[in-house]
């Protein structure tokens, strides 16, 4: 076959190459090239034995349109074809996983790794589908596939180091965090987020003359600036951490980090005055944020204000019940991959301690899981009622591999 000026002919002996002309389509719609994509099909109308071919793009026109209940229509006839179930079925796992319906998604996409072990991109999904409903272990299980299948992207590697971050598995994620520096490009925001999430590690590892030696090739913004903050302050290089973290503070107001390490720096250096102002303004916005209320009690107490700093460690003893009962249920959710309810109850212990972003993500697993169940429609529908301002905008999906 010949292409000429981007559109299909025949060849000089008049037959279709159908085979070529079918890559080409797959390729014009992942480049999003709509009129290329139609004329793909057009071609391999002429043949019945090309029908799940059609089927295949024409599904693919209808989700790049966002019509994706009749692009799942259109891919679900091509499942019968062993030539073209693979990519049917991926293609639909793509789009359910889109539509935040995860439980169909991960059904789909293992149907896909179970005819191609190899399939990247189903691997890539799966972890993330697997991530979003909190089965970690099977997140973690998916990921070193696609190290596997993917030897030179930073992407798996530290998604691995994120999770066992959450985890406090700090040693093996600085393995994991390590391996995804070696990979990112220097100078990209990808090296950033590694070498932060890295130094964060080593941190709570008391590791904070590595975790300086890590953040050097970094330039100074302002999350680097408090990380290197966290070190010195750490190292008792006091002058070095008020330095770097009064000239961030105004831009980084609502990070705990940069907050709770100005309070004990100015509680360090008798500043009581200070540090109380700053926590004070900080709990204003974050009133339920337990290490907060910890440094308020600590600030408070130092100055003299016993009966407030007691106050503080009421509330924060309440919010650590809270957490612990948290904690509990996302073990609980690590195990069980198939309860819903545990996802709800993760979404109101979330949103009881002041993390409506939190309460959404358990939430949209839930919604994933059981689409159809009235309870969690209902309690979706009451969180979006309750929190509006979260759905303002578009939200991105970070969590890909």
């Amino acid at each position: 076959m010949v292409v000429v000026a981007g559109a299909i002919v025949l060849s000089m002996s008049n037959a279709v190459d159908y085979e070529q002309t079918y890559a080409d389509g797959l390729q014009a719609a992942r480049l999003g090239n709509t009129q290329r994509v139609n004329e793909a099909v057009s071609v391999l109308s002429g043949s019945e034995a090309w029908r799940p071919q059609v089927a295949i793009l024409t599904g693919l026109q209808h989700k790049s349109a966002g019509r994706y209940r009749e692009a799942l229509v259109s891919l679900a006839e091509a499942q019968q074809s062993e030539a073209t179930r693979e990519e049917s079925f991926l293609q639909a796992g793509l789009i359910c996983y889109e539509l935040k319906e995860f439980r169909e998604a991960i059904s789909l996409l293992q149907r896909v790794t179970a005819w191609n072990a190899d399939n990247t991109l189903a691997r890539r999904m799966l972890a993330a589908a697997f991530y979003d409903i909190g089965a970690m272990d099977q997140a973690l299980d998916e990921i070193g596939q696609v190290t596997r299948l993917a030897p030179e992207d930073y992407r798996p590697h530290f998604m691995k180091g994120e999770i066992l971050k959450d985890y406090e598995q700090f040693q093996l994620a600085t393995g994991a965090f390590s391996a995804a520096a070696d990979l990112a490009v220097a100078g990209s925001t990808g090296e950033e987020d590694v070498r932060v999430g890295w130094s964060e590690c080593l941190v709570r590892l008391g590791r904070y003359s590595e975790a300086l030696d890590v953040l050097k090739p970094l330039q100074a913004t302002p999350v680097v600036m408090v990380r290197r903050a966290q070190a010195c302050y750490f190292l008792r290089q006091y002058d070095e951490a008020r330095t770097m973290i009064e000239a961030v503070l105004p831009q980084m107001s609502d990070d705990i980090d940069a907050v709770t390490l100005a309070v004990s720096l100015y509680e360090q250096e008798r500043d009581y005055s200070a540090g109380m102002q700053l926590i004070s303004s900080a709990l204003k916005r974050q009133p339920r944020n337990i290490r907060l209320l910890s440094a308020a009690a600590d600030v408070f107490g130092a100055a003299g204000q016993q009966e407030q700093a007691a106050g503080f460690r009421e509330r924060s003893a309440s919010i650590a019940e809270l957490q612990q009962r948290f904690s509990e249920l996302h073990q609980a959710a690590v195990q069980d991959i198939d309860d819903v309810g545990l996802r709800l109850q993760l979404a109101d212990v979330a949103e009881q301690l002041g993390k409506p972003r939190i309460a959404r993500t358990w939430l949209e697993a839930a919604v994933g899981m059981a689409p159809q169940d009235d309870a969690v429609q209902q309690a979706w529908t009451t969180f979006r009622e309750a929190h509006a301002d979260l759905f303002d905008g578009p939200r991105t999906n970070e969590t890909t591999p």
